[in-house]
């Protein structure tokens, strides 16, 4: 087959794999994707924390104007 003039043997190509620079950047990418995959685990795990603190509060804050309304009713 001729590719840009030269001769390129097709069996030449079947049998070559990807480069190694290829290899090394699937394996930067495989890294890369898992240090993100924690990372959202973990602003996740984070961000149900502090919503359920806010819930807590926001339920503490209740109870202390129920607290206050029945006092002045009396």
């Amino acid at each position: 087959m001729l590719r840009f003039g030269n001769l390129i043997d097709l069996d030449s190509l079947e049998v070559s794999g990807p480069s190694q620079a290829v290899l090394d950047k699937q394996m930067e990418y495989q890294q890369t994707e898992k240090k993100c995959i924690r990372d959202i685990e973990e602003k996740d795990a984070e961000f149900q924390k502090i919503q359920r603190e806010l819930t807590s509060t926001i339920q503490k804050n209740t109870d202390l104007l129920d607290m206050i309304r029945k006092e002045g009713e009396h």
